[in-house]
């Protein structure tokens, strides 16, 4: 937050914004990535966004030893790196400059009934901008997205429903010592939180990522199946992993974990998805 002549005027971190997506909610979208998250999955796709913190990354391969950044890898020396070895990751922003950049494209949402998906990370982490770029676009006649991985204040949520058309779901796991193992917490907040979006009468797509012998098992399915029937939502997106982020954590200096981890066979994904349409709900692939 800064003060510009007496007032203040907040300010969020964000990594990236992205145009003409097709897969963060209907129609044609821009979505905004956020940076920070309360989880850590082992299979995430967004490393980056689970610092909230302003981050650089370091490419060996592009480096050419001119001594420059003389080791020291941060946000100022990346700006002088001349062979882009040093990137930056994450940038502060005003509610006013993202919604210059929002608006850019309110004509194809008009025409393709999309909007803006504020993702992440966990845009509920910095819950007072994501309140205030909420107003805004909805002021503006946007509709209006949140992908959230659930584990947020419901305080939070209370604050920004009037302003939410849609919400972007994650449910990875039901058991609660699984999910703690491979998202270094427990779903107890993420379950409570879905029941009260549900009760609320909140419009919900649920996204389960479907990683191999993790979330795709049939003891997994069965309990999201068994958990659902108390919950009203719109439809379940089911997300096969891919191994694109490697890259990422490379360059991050993060461990990758997932090498052993292969995308689910294309006959399970075929029966998962008939499971979920045998219970009564609405299911897609991807998205």
């Amino acid at each position: 937050m800064t003060i510009n002549n007496g007032q203040f005027t907040i300010k969020g971190t964000i990594f990236n914004i992205q145009k003409f997506s097709l897969h963060d909610g209907p129609g044609i979208r821009t979505t905004v990535f956020f940076k920070g998250c309360p989880l850590s999955c082992v299979w995430c796709h967004n490393p980056e966004s689970i610092n909230g913190n302003i981050e650089t990354t370091f490419t060996e391969e592009k480096c050419i030893d001119c001594d420059i950044c003389k080791g020291i890898r941060d946000i100022s020396t990346a700006e002088k790196c001349p062979a882009d070895a040093i990137e930056t990751i994450g940038y502060k922003v005003s509610v006013d400059e993202l919604f210059s950049e929002i608006e850019k494209d309110k004509e194809y949402y008009e025409t393709s009934n999309g909007g803006v998906t504020f993702s992440g990370g966990e845009p509920l982490l910095q819950s007072d901008f994501l309140l205030e770029i909420l107003k805004k676009c909805k002021e503006n006649g946007i509709h209006t997205s949140i992908d959230t991985c659930g584990h947020v204040r419901q305080s939070d949520l209370e604050k920004i429903n009037e302003y939410v058309d849609l919400y972007l779901y994650d449910l990875k796991l039901i058991d609660n010592e699984l999910h703690k193992s491979y998202t270094a917490l427990g779903n107890d907040l993420i379950l409570e939180n879905l029941k009260y979006l549900s009760e609320k009468g909140k419009r919900i797509f649920l996204r389960l990522p479907l990683i191999p012998e993790v979330t795709d098992t049939e003891k997994n399915i069965s309990e999201i199946i068994e958990f659902l029937k108390g919950i009203n939502f719109e439809q379940i997106n089911l997300l096969s992993y891919h191994g694109y982020a490697k890259n990422k954590y490379i360059k991050l200096g993060m461990e990758y974990e997932m090498d052993l981890f292969k995308p689910t066979e294309a006959e399970w994904l075929e029966e998962i998805k008939n499971k979920f349409i045998s219970a009564g709900f609405k299911t897609v692939i991807g998205g």
